[in-house]
């Protein structure tokens, strides 16, 4: 396509330029129009006029110009011309012509240009001219002569349009151009290029030296790039040679990309664009058949590192993004984009400024759970097959110590798997799967924990002598909707966690509410200097049958050495409000074991717990009563109880748990 563009243009100004002897001797310059239209039309085979004025400014150097050039559309194309040209200026160097027989062109000005770039719903480009056999180069055809070919000193761009719609992806990018300017640099057959301009609503800027326009219309010599783009926020710096720029092959590049926010940028080319925090990437660009691949990939992503490679197919049905990605220091809230979440912005944090707005704007939410949309749209057009792991990671309070999952996403059906993290030396996997070609798009999540060391979970924290035991947790739900809020809210399934055979210190239990005898001096500032008593645990199960969001305690208990616990009521995980009511029956005498029921209600991010007012106010009142005749400690008497509870059937609950989460496997 370049070539013949090329070919096209250097047709019409050796034409009109030759032409000039023969202005010369005529009144009116326009008897050259009919030449020169039929002299480009057949090297486009495309309808080209020039339906305003020639005008001619005769000396040694002569200026041509000529008003509303028009090409036609392609015979599919809604809209009769594909480019026009308000006014297209031109000018040769006699003293060139004569003396050195080279035919060159000072300069060319084209004053508001306007094109109209589409693809139709088949996939046929209206920039490709003649037939399709036509537009692959001959693998014998010879080079061109660039010594055929005029020298064009300078191009002048002014106030240009460029639209381009693709009816496939439903892609709609409008590109204005304040300026452009392309200027030999001597003899050195290169041009200094710059441009200033938008895309959409981002500003462009581009900057650097580039080979001459006779390059481009060759084949044998390779086109050096080096340069650097700016779209929006994203930087890009080039630097080497494409050896073929007409086809755009033979591409060996050095290239560094830098954003302050992509997610512009991806929407603008039809990709789906989740929340990518601030990165600067280099690598070395290649391209191999319809392969563009970026490989020694290394640099920062956030506050991650990441290197590998990463590659863009053009060859199927729709793109294809393929990929190996590591991240050596994997800081990971710099992922929390592929749930809809913008990155942490807190001290020492990287984001871009709308990311710290949108990330207020989620403190501030009531809800804990994202709803970013889902775009079917986006999904559909494009295909992913990416492979990722995070050696090591930082997860804030939580010790999660690896990460790996694999993205596939093909014909709109996202799928990661395996799913993979490391927490506490214990493995967490599983998959989650959306179709976006469902309407509303069909979800499924199944992640499981499996017998997770307490003791050294808790050592992460420093807190290894407050417990012990083996806990194991499983989600498996089935959802729809067009957000992970509303694809939970429709949900059914099933989430269980048990834990086997252990121990409790006592300040975690009374942290839970579960006893409250000793909890009293940290409350109270007087934090003791050891764990103080382990309460052995004998089972812990928590199993939630969900059913259309909605969370039901199927089964869920503590059973402890000195007292049971149980809990009733549900969750919805649509609104996030809570309904739990927690009652506690002692084994044996304990102090301070209300047996009132503790209200757990509110919501998952402002969750609140309040006693059974009816029998707290009652024993208060019989507090006090005894408090005035005896001493402080016998005003305590009455919020002991007798042990009553028996043992829970740990071993048959922690089975039904487990066989309760098991889901069918999704079909392929």
């Amino acid at each position: 396509m370049v070539k013949k563009i090329l070919i096209g243009l250097a047709a019409l100004m050796v034409l009109l330029v030759g032409g000039t002897a023969v202005a010369f001797w005529t009144v009116d310059p326009n008897v050259l129009k009919p030449y020169a239209e039929r002299a480009v039309s057949a090297a486009l085979g495309r309808t080209f006029r020039i339906q305003g004025d020639l005008e001619i400014e005769r000396g040694w150097t002569i200026r041509i110009r000529a008003h509303d050039v028009r090409l036609a559309n392609a015979g599919w194309s809604e809209r009769p011309d594909m480019a026009t040209v308000e006014t297209v200026e031109a000018s040769l160097d006699l003293w060139d012509l004569v003396t050195r027989q080279q035919i060159t062109i000072p300069e060319v000005v084209l004053d508001r240009p306007v094109a109209s770039l589409e693809r139709n719903a088949e996939g046929r480009a209206n920039w490709e001219f003649g037939n399709p056999q036509d537009q692959a180069p001959a693998d014998d055809q010879p080079p061109a002569d660039h010594a055929d070919l005029p020298f064009i000193g300078k191009l002048i761009v002014r106030d240009a349009e460029v639209g381009y719609r693709d009816a496939t992806t439903g892609q709609d990018i409008h590109t204005t151009l304040a300026s452009f300017t392309a200027e030999a640099q001597g003899e050195t057959r290169q041009m200094k290029v710059t441009a200033e301009g938008q895309v959409n609503d981002l500003p462009l800027e581009l900057d650097g030296t580039f080979g001459s326009y006779q390059m481009l219309a060759e084949s044998g010599e390779p086109f050096p790039i080096q340069g650097e783009l700016t779209l929006g926020q994203s930087l890009i710096k080039l630097n080497g040679t494409i050896a073929d720029p007409a086809n755009f092959q033979g591409v060996v590049l050095d290239m560094d990309l830098a954003a302050q926010d992509l997610t512009k940028a991806l929407v603008l080319v039809g990709l789906p664009a989740p929340e990518i925090p601030p990165f600067d990437l280099d690598g070395h660009l290649t391209r191999k058949g319809e392969e563009i691949r970026m490989e020694g990939l290394n640099g920062q992503v956030g506050d991650s590192s990441i290197a590998g490679w990463i590659a863009f197919g053009s060859g199927g049905d729709r793109p294809k993004v393929t990929g190996d990605l590591t991240s050596p220091n994997l800081d990971l809230d710099d992922l929390a984009g592929l749930i809809g979440r913008p990155p942490a912005t807190g001290p020492g944090e990287t984001a871009a400024p709308r990311q710290e707005a949108k990330a207020e704007a989620v403190e501030e939410s009531p809800y804990v759970i994202p709803d970013t949309k889902l775009d079917p749209g986006s999904w559909q057009a494009v295909d992913l097959d990416i492979r990722f792991r995070g050696d090591r990671v930082n997860a804030g309070p939580l010790p999660i110590e690896a990460v790996e999952f694999r993205i596939v996403l093909d014909e709109g059906r996202l799928r990661l798997d395996p799913l993979k993290a490391e927490i506490a030396g214990s493995p967490v996997s599983g998959f989650a799967a959306v179709d976006s070609t469902k309407e509303p798009p069909e979800a499924q999540i199944d992640i499981a924990a499996d017998r997770l060391e307490l003791e050294r979970f808790l050592g992460e924290f420093d807190l290894a002598e407050y417990g012990r035991g083996r806990i194991s947790a499983r989600v498996a739900l089935k959802g729809q909707g067009d957000g992970l809020r509303s694809i939970l809210a429709s949900s059914d399934g099933q989430m269980a966690l048990t834990m086997e055979e252990g121990a409790l210190s006592a300040l975690i239990v009374e942290a839970l509410h579960l006893d409250a005898a000793e909890v009293l001096a940290v409350l109270f500032g007087a934090e003791p200097e050891s764990p103080g008593q382990l309460f052995g645990v004998r089972c812990m199960v928590v199993n939630f049958q969900v059913a259309d969001g909605i969370g039901y305690a199927r089964n869920f208990l503590l059973d402890t050495t000195d007292s049971l616990i149980t809990v009733k009521g549900a969750l919805n995980l649509g609104t996030e409000a809570l309904e739990l009511d927690l009652d506690t029956e002692p084994k044996d005498n304990s102090l301070l074991a209300a047996p009132s029921t503790l209200y757990m209600r509110g919501t998952f991010k402002q969750p609140k717990v309040m006693p059974d007012l009816t029998n707290v106010t009652l024993r208060g009142a019989a507090a006090v009563a005894v408090g005035v005749v005896l001493t402080p400690l016998a005003s305590f008497l009455p919020f002991i109880e007798i042990g009553t509870a028996e043992d829970a059937p740990c071993a048959s609950l922690i089975d039904r748990a487990q066989e309760d989460t098991k889901v069918p496997e999704v079909q392929e």
